[in-house]
């Protein structure tokens, strides 16, 4: 199993109560993370505006005639049904409000192409103004204070101007007003941007596209009516002379749309739910876990190793490899007394056998085997170029729809990001925008685990560099261990790797995301001075943002590359490689087979029938046919000590512990010597080595009194 990292082979260990908390808390996290950011969100307004186009004079109050000189707008124009008076007076009263608001100080003044960038190249439509006044040049003498019919039209109408009497037209009259448009708005149609009220402006509304945010130039002049030759006999005699329009300017009513957060009570109630659900598994996990000893981090595995050792429950399975890593460790289950190795009654054997000792240069990179390297960056690289390719249509998209210079567009509801069109209720659009942070909570579990395992491999070569630390718990002892840091990395590490988590995780967040979108329609009643609005009912959006997915993607690969550095980072040549291989661990974590000192202490050998000479635990077989443990003694053992070993014995026996398995008696259990973990540690030769396998010595973990030496071409086991 994998020690100190996320792993989903581990689950196969867990009993079912956990399986279940896992399941419970994986089946919570999925639905949190598509609701949890569309619940709450903010409202993308967009204004319809009304538009009339002048010359300078209006806006110092000039007089003016309805329908305009140019006799082109609604309803006067071809096919269009005959004004009422009733139209006619609504219309006076908006002109009305038009000319006392503009007369004024709050009104800004546009040049030609911030005026036209502003009101034809917004994607999301209009932001921050509203009613527009276009100031134009048209005819032989531009500074007169107004036109007349008259002159423009040769002393004739065009054949659609029927009952001017009703109209109360006077073609003689002086006007500063040359047309009107009302009810004017961009639309979006998949990135093409269209406004029918684009004609005042000199384009055809006819085309689908507008020109680029780059085509506006200044001056801008443009024909009035395109081709006025072969419309005669529809615009009647429209004099040439004032077919050439020049905008000099615009005059528009600043309107800050209202800013709104919107609440989606439904979801906000899906939400809540999950984390009480989420809550009570983690009070449940916490309960049943409160009295269990963890095994979180490097150093709670090797304590456990050596604590079961000790108490006569060794891992036999992993013996006498102390010279193999975690890429030797490949299981095999036997199926057969035949593949089963000597001195072994497991059902599980190792590919990994004992080999002689050879020192290899050793870096991060090897820490992580090959596969886990794949598999992390694999899914990440799908995602880095799914991204690509999407900011490379957001790219294009910008320059092709009008959406202006890219440096431009904003996070959030900026009026620069445009909308992407995708159909359905709100529900279905908010696990389409949350869709990434599903792919990046992966990416982040696959990440995490990938740094733990580094900086796991490098506290485990600290052993052999020849500075023993201390052993790093979850739950210090002693002294001479000390607490295992809280994100499993060092403590700077860990924090550079959660912020960038986080700040990938906002500006995900700020890529794609769900929108409100609520149109303020112009009245054109006039009721009031500046022209009253209304508010359209309330849709929803997915909005994309291209400069929020290009800090994604830095920060992005700034994260992922980190890992990479650190990958050509040395670790000391004479250390094996353990990773989070609890096998490798435990074969690394065996007390010293043989081992003698000054004074003549008898030497141990176990689980192989041989009895010490000078005494100690040895075995016989009983009437049943199980082997009994005898306690021996020595010339210069404490008859106090004996005895104190019989009677653990019979009460080992009295509480049934006899069994196929040897248990053994460690005579120095209370000796601190003998209780490693709760000492400096290194790795090393426990016992020497000679050169041919039979002569095996042993390397692995042990106090800093019971390293012989660093490892040599010799044979360990």
């Amino acid at each position: 199993m994998d020690i100190g990292i996320n792993s989903l082979r581990n689950l196969r260990f867990l009993n079912r109560w956990r399986i279940f908390l896992w399941l419970g808390f994986f089946l919570t996290s999925v639905p949190l993370h598509l609701l949890f950011s569309a619940s709450v969100f903010a409202t993308a307004t967009s204004t319809e505006y009304n538009q009339i186009v002048t010359n300078q004079a209006f806006l110092n109050g000039a007089n003016y005639t309805l329908p305009g000189v140019s006799l082109l707008a609604e309803p006067f124009q071809p096919g269009a049904a005959q004004a009422s008076l009733q139209y006619i007076a609504k219309l006076q009263n908006t002109v009305s409000a038009i000319q006392a608001g503009v007369s004024s100080f709050r009104w800004k003044r546009l040049e030609s192409v911030n005026c036209r960038q502003t009101y034809l190249a917004q994607p999301n439509g209009l932001q921050h103004y509203r009613n527009l006044v276009i100031v134009i040049e048209a005819g032989p003498k531009p500074t007169v204070p107004g036109w007349t019919g008259s002159q423009v039209w040769g002393n004739t109408l065009p054949p659609y101007m029927i009952n001017t009497t009703v109209l109360s037209y006077d073609a003689n009259a002086s006007s500063s007003l040359w047309s009107y448009s009302l009810g004017c708005s961009i639309q979006n149609n998949l990135g093409n941007l269209w406004n029918y009220c684009s004609d005042d402006f000199g384009y055809n509304t006819a085309e689908s596209q507008l020109p680029s945010w780059s085509d506006f130039s200044s001056p801008w002049q443009f024909p009035w009516v395109v081709a006025a030759d072969d419309y005669r006999e529809t615009y009647g005699n429209f004099s040439a002379a004032y077919n050439n329009v020049t905008l000099l300017f615009c005059m528009a009513e600043p309107f800050e749309s209202p800013c709104k957060v919107e609440v989606l009570n439904q979801l906000l109630l899906a939400v809540a739910i999950l984390l009480l659900i989420k809550t009570t598994l983690a009070g449940i996990t916490l309960w049943m876990l409160w009295s269990t000893k963890p095994i979180l981090c490097l150093g709670d595995a090797i304590q456990m190793f050596f604590e079961q050792a000790a108490d006569g429950a060794e891992d036999k399975t992993t013996r006498q490899l102390s010279t193999c890593g975690q890429s030797d460790f490949v299981s095999r289950r036997v199926r057969s007394d035949r593949q089963r190795p000597p001195n072994n009654d497991m059902r599980v054997r190792w590919t990994a056998q004992p080999r002689r000792w050879a020192a290899t240069t050793k870096r991060w990179f090897d820490v992580v085997p090959a596969k886990v390297w794949v598999s992390t960056y694999g899914p990440i690289a799908v995602v880095l170029v799914i991204a690509l390719a999407l900011l490379d249509m957001g790219i294009r998209a910008n320059a092709y729809a009008n959406r202006g210079p890219f440096y431009e567009a904003g996070f959030g509801s900026n009026p620069m990001n445009h909308k992407v069109h995708i159909t359905g209720d709100v529900y279905w659009l908010a696990i389409v925008a949350n869709s990434p942070q599903l792919v990046l909570t992966t990416c982040f579990f696959l990440f995490s685990s990938l740094y733990v395992r580094l900086f796991q491999g490098a506290e485990w070569a600290s052993f052999a560099d020849g500075r023993p630390p201390r052993l790093r718990v979850t739950v210090p002892e002693d002294d001479c261990q000390e607490s295992a840091p809280l994100l499993k990395v060092p403590l700077a590490w860990g924090l550079v790797f959660r912020l960038c988590s986080l700040a990938l995780s906002i500006l995900a967040s700020q890529s794609l995301f769900v929108a409100a979108v609520e149109m303020l329609a112009a009245d054109d009643t006039g009721s009031t001075p500046g022209i009253d609005v209304y508010y359209e009912p309330l849709s929803f959006a997915v909005v994309f943002s291209s400069e929020a997915l290009l800090a994604s993607i830095v920060v992005g690969l700034t994260t992922i590359a980190v890992p990479l550095c650190l990958g050509f980072f040395r670790l000391p040549s004479n250390s094996i490689i353990v990773g989070s291989n609890s096998a490798a661990i435990s074969a690394q974590c065996h007390p010293v087979e043989s081992r003698r000192d000054g004074s003549g202490v008898e030497a141990v050998e176990r689980e192989r029938g041989e009895e010490a000479n000078s005494g100690g635990v040895g075995r016989e077989e009983g009437e049943d046919g199980h082997e009994r443990r005898s306690i021996r003694r020595s010339g210069d053992e404490p008859e106090d000590l004996v005895r104190l070993q019989r009677v653990q014995w019979a009460a080992d026996r009295e509480e049934g512990e006899d069994s196929h398995e040897t248990r053994v008696i460690h005579r120095f259990d209370n000796d601190p010597e003998n209780r490693v973990w709760l000492q400096r540690m290194q790795w090393g030769v426990l016992v020497r080595g000679g050169g041919v396998p039979e002569e095996a010595g042993q390397l692995g973990l042990g106090s800093v009194k019971s390293i012989v030496e660093k490892p040599a071409a010799s044979f360990y086991g």
